[in-house]
């Protein structure tokens, strides 16, 4: 948001008073964001947002390994944990090995 500073300039100080106001109200921060510590805060979101998704396809194949240990019928495994049968037969496959 650093850059917005230096391509809005406002004649009356009232105005360039609100501006920083609304700034900070929308990025919720009491100081400018310069464009390096935007890309590093983006990209850890993305790495979060990764992280979980890998810890929620881990947890559901724990699921689905732990029904086929009990011999659980493929389709119904299936619409249990809201994946492919194919998913689970790929899953039955790997924990054969």
């Amino acid at each position: 948001m650093n850059f917005l500073k230096n391509y809005v300039h406002f004649e009356d100080t009232e105005n360039s008073s609100i501006f920083d106001q609304e700034l900070r109200q929308i990025t919720g921060r009491t100081e400018t964001m310069g464009i390096e510590e935007l890309i590093l805060t983006t990209e850890r979101k993305r790495a979060e947002k990764r992280g979980i998704e890998r810890g929620t396809e881990q947890k559901e194949r724990e699921i689905i390994l732990n029904m086929i240990r009990k011999s659980t019928d493929d389709k119904f495994i299936a619409d249990f944990a809201g994946v492919p049968v194919e998913y689970v037969q790929k899953v039955r496959d790997s924990f054969k090995k």
